[in-house]
């Protein structure tokens, strides 16, 4: 199978995860060496320079790389960034003996197929649509009334992303995922 061709920068937690994706995409991939990235100022400025393209954020589905997702984002600020979220899926990498604490697989363990379908849409260039906003959270019931934190993590559960998201990055997945009228259809 093809690789995935993108210009846009891809950043990703560990060595690990840059070797899974080296065999997928083609194009730019830099490790930020998980929480390393909050000591590493020049690692940080390579990134600034690299990202006049764009750039893909594909972190673990845990809390850490939730954290580090939005260390990235906040760094980038004003930059074309599309954070890349892929499955929760339990397990444990095969270079490892123990599950990650939350036990789930990191980037480096979910399978190709996922990790492909997960990135797909942006190394193609996805055409521009109408993005999905607050208001049809809320008009949806995911957010600002009785049961919403409920219907929330039914949504997140179906995109199998982890729980505890805030509405923001909720927003990101879906408007990368989803049209405006495939998530007015979509059943959760």
């Amino acid at each position: 199978m093809d690789k995935l061709k993108t210009d846009r920068l891809v950043i990703v937690e560990g060595k690990y995860d840059k070797l899974r994706l080296e065999n997928i995409i083609d194009g730019k991939i830099i490790a930020v060496g998980g929480f390393g990235i909050y000591k590493d100022k020049a690692l940080r400025q390579t990134i600034k320079s690299l990202s006049q393209n764009g750039v893909i954020i594909v972190t673990d589905s845990d809390r850490a790389g939730y954290k580090i997702r939005v260390f990235l984002t906040e760094l980038l600020e004003g930059r074309d960034v599309i954070n890349v979220f892929v499955p929760q899926i339990a397990g444990v990498e095969r270079r490892k003996s123990a599950p990650s604490a939350e036990g789930y697989l990191g980037v480096e363990g979910v399978p190709d197929s996922e990790l492909r379908d997960c990135l797909e849409r942006f190394c193609t260039g996805g055409s521009k649509r109408e993005e999905i906003t607050a208001a049809d959270l809320y008009e949806r019931g995911l957010c600002g009334c009785p049961g919403a934190a409920a219907r929330k993590n039914a949504l997140l559960e179906k995109l199998g992303v982890q729980h505890g998201l805030s509405n923001r990055f909720l927003l990101r997945i879906l408007n990368e995922r989803y049209t405006k009228s495939e998530f007015e259809d979509l059943k959760f």
